[in-house]
C-alpha cells in the first residue's frame, strides 16, 4: 500500500467537502440571506466565475476567461463554431463558457455556521444590482443598516420548466447583520478566496475531461456545481440562453476532430 497516496487522497476529499460546505444553494420554498461586505474585494461583493458547465456529469472553471490562459475546451468549441454544420454549432454552444456570480452571504437562521457563497445567474444578479438605482436602498451590505434578500425557489415540477425558478428581492426594512459580535467577526473574516472555493485546473486536466466526454467509458464523480441548474446563466459567445447541458458525445467524428486539432497545435508550437 502507498501510504502517502492514501493520505493525499484523503486530503483531496476533505478539501472538496470543505469547499462544498461553503457553497450555499437556496432550498425549494422561501429563504432569506444577508449579502456580506466582501473581504476579498470590499468595493464589489460579486465575484465573476466563468464555467464550462456540465460536460457530461462534470463542470470546470474556464482557463481562458478566468485566467487569460489557453483553454482546450474553448479552443475546441471555437473550432466547432467555425463549421458550416448546424450540429457542430449546437455542440459548440454547449461547450462555450458560462458566467456565474458568487456573493458572500449570511444565511438567516444559520449565521453561526459562518459565511457561505451563493451562486447566482445573470437574472438574479441583474435584479439585485439594478436595485441600487433606488437611492433609498443604500449599501445593502452595511452591517448596521443593510438589507436582507428574500428568496423564493419554485421547483421545476411546479412551473413546468426544466429547471428550478428563482426570484430574489431586497427586504423593505433595514436591519443589523447580527447582535453577536463574535458571529459578526466570523461572518466577515472567514470568507474563503476564489482559489480555495474553486481550485484552478490545469490545461491537461481540462483536456482530459473533454477527451473523456468525447470518448465516454466510465463516469467521473460529479462536482456539486455540475448539478446546479437555474435560469439566468450567461453563455459566453453563444447567442442562445436555452441550450441543453453537454451530455456525453460518444461521436467518433468529433473525437477525431479533437485529436486532429490538438495534434496540429502541437506541431505549430
Amino acid at each position: 500500500m502507498d501510504i502517502d497516496a492514501v493520505k493525499r487522497r484523503r486530503k483531496e476529499l476533505q478539501d472538496k467537502i470543505n469547499r462544498n460546505s461553503s457553497i450555499w444553494k437556496p432550498p425549494i420554498g422561501k429563504s432569506k440571506v444577508r449579502i456580506l461586505p466582501s473581504k476579498i474585494n470590499p468595493a464589489n461583493p460579486f465575484i465573476e466565475i466563468w464555467w464550462h458547465w456540465r460536460i457530461g456529469n462534470n463542470s470546470v472553471i474556464c482557463l481562458k476567461n478566468n485566467y487569460g490562459e489557453k483553454c482546450p475546451i474553448c479552443e475546441f468549441a471555437s473550432d466547432l463554431w467555425k463549421s458550416d454544420s448546424k450540429e457542430d454549432k449546437e455542440t459548440a454552444k454547449k461547450l462555450f463558457a458560462n458566467l456565474r456570480f458568487y456573493v458572500p452571504v449570511a444565511v438567516r437562521g444559520a449565521e453561526q455556521e459562518g459565511p457561505k457563497y451563493w451562486g447566482i445567474g445573470q437574472t438574479v444578479y441583474d435584479t439585485l444590482t439594478t436595485a441600487l438605482e433606488d437611492s433609498e436602498l443604500g449599501d445593502f451590505t452595511d452591517i448596521a443598516s443593510g438589507r436582507d434578500v428574500d428568496i423564493v425557489v419554485k421547483a421545476a415540477s411546479e412551473t413546468g420548466k426544466t429547471y428550478n425558478s428563482i426570484s430574489a428581492k431586497f427586504s423593505y426594512s433595514n436591519t443589523v447583520l447580527h447582535h453577536d459580535e463574535v458571529i459578526i467577526k466570523k461572518l466577515l473574516e472567514e470568507q474563503k478566496t476564489v482559489q480555495e472555493l474553486f481550485p484552478k485546473p490545469t490545461f491537461e486536466s481540462c483536456h482530459e475531461l473533454l477527451e473523456k466526454w468525447l470518448n465516454p467509458t466510465t463516469e467521473v464523480v460529479t462536482d456539486e456545481e455540475a448539478a446546479t441548474s437555474e435560469e439566468g446563466t450567461t453563455r459566453h459567445e453563444s447567442h442562445s440562453s436555452d441550450v441543453a447541458p453537454a451530455e456525453s458525445a460518444g461521436d467518433d467524428e468529433l473525437s477525431q476532430r479533437f485529436a486532429k486539432l490538438f495534434k496540429q497545435k502541437e506541431k505549430d508550437s
